[in-house]
């Protein structure tokens, strides 16, 4: 179910970098009573099945994508090396592949609907086993131009800039394994092992806001049951 850490990664002193990320995500998604988290890896098949399925499930929605936003962290459990390069847990491609969604988040914003539509699409196109450095596992998630754009940004310096960034901060958020999805209020509770529709529904509900058609019946102490019944972090080494 889910990618675990086979290296340590390394952080660095870089604190600066995980306040700027929640800085431009909380601005990004004030109109959002909702921000999600997703920390992954482009090629770590339990990150695309989650991805592909209970985030695109919920994603189409079209109530519920109007109180939720997301920020993806695509990093996983890759490692920052001496020479400045990275290494990925699954190979070159994948490197490639966080850089391109890293880029469309550069592009399109922080938070913004479009980021997550891109990541979405290009993730099934990956999953149909096209490559991420061919331009075609993303062609049809965005124009011809930005196309272009993505595939120039994944190999120009900015993107390796932003790509280390990434890995700082899930350094930072101590990701135990991948997918991670977490809500700001609670960072080291992975949503991935539970209902993620019932977890959003729950959180609209604390926060007073009109729940969307097709929220099941949430009780009042969902939060409380769903700690009684689980551990926070269920670590599959």
């Amino acid at each position: 179910r889910f990618c675990n850490m086979a290296r340590p990664v390394a952080t660095g002193a870089a604190g600066w970098v995980t306040h700027l990320a929640f800085s431009l995500i909380f601005a990004s998604s004030l109109a959002k009573e909702v921000t999600l988290t997703v920390y992954y890896e482009t090629s770590c098949p339990f990150s695309r099945q989650y991805i592909t399925g209970p985030i695109a499930a919920l994603w189409a929605d079209q109530e519920m994508r109007e109180h939720l936003a997301l920020h993806w962290v695509p990093f996983g459990f890759g490692s920052i090396m001496e020479d400045g390069s990275i290494l990925c847990q699954h190979g070159a491609d994948e490197c490639i592949g966080n850089r391109v969604q890293i880029c469309a988040e550069g592009r399109f914003g922080h938070g913004a609907d479009e980021t997550t539509d891109f990541v979405l699409c290009m993730e099934r196109g990956l999953a149909e086993g096209r490559s991420a450095a061919d331009a075609a596992s993303y062609a049809d998630c965005a124009s011809p131009s930005m196309v272009r754009e993505l595939q120039q940004c994944a190999s120009d310096p900015e993107s390796l800039a932003e790509a280390k960034a990434r890995g700082r901060e899930t350094a930072e958020a101590h990701v135990m394994q991948v997918p991670w999805v977490v809500l700001p209020e609670a960072p080291g509770y992975n949503l991935a092992g539970s209902d993620l529709k019932a977890s959003i529904c729950a959180e609209l509900r604390s926060r007073g806001a009109a729940l969307p058609s097709s929220c099941p019946a949430v009780p009042a102490d969902f939060w409380r049951r769903l700690s009684e019944d689980a551990a926070p972090v269920a670590v599959l080494m």
